[in-house]
């Protein structure tokens, strides 16, 4: 189920400048670059910012590190593409982003929201939108705010949803969140389609299950299955 969601949080968990070096400028070019020493240390990047770290490339027109609080800043059209093991592409776009090295968290925000795509290399993609993306460490990272995920194989809407990639826990909140799960969903299985919705949905990985919690209801359809055709 996740390697369909992984879109919304994946891109937030390698963000290059979590490896950047305490130099920023080694590793991150731009048309123009300006160095502020002493004490409080700082590196601009002025237009065309691009940063590339193994299958992780970010983008922005303007970025800022500040050595003293190993903090980064990065604004104006700020795209994140990652490339996965089997070849799908995840990318990420907001207007602002924000981390702090030390702390290894951060957030990406949009004046009209962020926008998430999860392409596969032979599939059509699965789109996503909120508020925020937000992210600590390598492996906690949420959509906060008027969440939406849609694309051939599910549809989610939530006000937050919240990803723990140990044990692999996604865990949608907030406005009665809806899950459908429409046909191929999870090849490894029999197919069905159905929604759940409740106070609170969850979707494990291993073993795979949906489950909802508070008032819940939804439904279970077999006979749009491949088997019940």
């Amino acid at each position: 189920m996740t390697s369909t969601l992984l879109f919304l949080i994946g891109f937030a968990l390698p963000i290059p400048v979590q490896a950047a070096s305490p130099v920023a400028g080694s590793v991150v070019s731009s048309d123009e670059w300006k160095v502020r020493r002493g004490a409080d240390k700082e590196e601009e990047f002025i237009g065309d910012v691009r940063y590339r770290t193994g299958r992780t490339f970010l983008k922005s027109d303007w970025a800022l590190f500040k050595h003293a609080t190993q903090g980064w800043q990065a604004k104006g059209r700020v795209r994140v593409d990652r490339l996965l093991d089997d070849g799908a592409t995840l990318t990420a776009e907001g207007d602002e982003a924000v981390f702090d090295q030390r702390k290894q968290a951060g957030a990406l925000t949009g004046r009209d929201g962020v926008s998430f795509l999860r392409a596969p290399t032979d599939a059509e993609p699965d789109h996503g939108r909120a508020d925020r993306s937000e992210w600590k460490g390598p492996n906690r990272a949420a959509a906060v705010g008027a969440v939406r995920i849609w694309g051939p194989r599910m549809e989610v809407q939530a006000d937050r949803a919240d990803y723990d990639l140990v044990p692999g826990e996604l865990t949608l909140t907030g406005g009665r969140p809806v899950l459908l799960k429409l046909e191929g969903f999870d090849p490894s299985s029999s197919d069905w389609v159905g929604a759940l919705q409740g106070d609170i949905v969850r979707s494990y990985e291993n073993p795979r299950r949906l489950t909802a919690d508070g008032k819940a209801r939804g439904w279970i359809d077999f006979t749009q299955t491949k088997a019940g055709r």
